[in-house]
């Protein structure tokens, strides 16, 4: 099985049908099958987001299906986890916001080379495999 971690925009673009992904996430959910991994940082994001594009149920309901399907990583168990995130986001100047520097580093970190996600920030990036753009 393939090792993915499932970015916020995929998982918004799921939860909310006014999405301008929702089709694009709909063909792409199959590999939501292999070995997916969510961070705690992505999982206060995408319910943070969809209660205030949608609406509280939504909200509860994108979060118990992360819980119940994904493998969740508490990145702050990562060894000098905010000085590495540091480091990529200066790497980027900026141009790669800081919580998808700390993405980046707790992928690579748990050794996840693939992810899901229409944010093209992360093509920047070349050790991790982009997939949904």
């Amino acid at each position: 099985m393939k090792k993915i971690f499932v970015d916020r925009s995929y998982l918004i673009a799921i939860a909310l049908n006014n999405d301008s992904n929702t089709q694009k996430a709909l063909k792409l959910s199959v590999l939501l099958d292999e070995d997916c991994y969510v961070s705690d940082k992505v999982i206060n994001e995408v319910v943070t987001v969809v209660n205030n594009r949608g609406n509280y149920k939504q909200a509860i309901k994108v979060y118990q299906y992360m819980v119940d399907n994904f493998k969740i990583i508490n990145e702050h168990e990562i060894a000098n986890y905010n000085e590495k995130t540091i480091q990529i986001f200066e790497k980027y100047e900026g141009n790669l916001g800081f919580t998808d520097s700390a993405i980046i580093v707790t992928m690579l970190e748990y050794g996840i080379g693939n992810i899901l996600s229409f944010d093209k920030g992360f093509l920047r990036e070349g050790r991790i495999n982009v997939i949904g753009i």
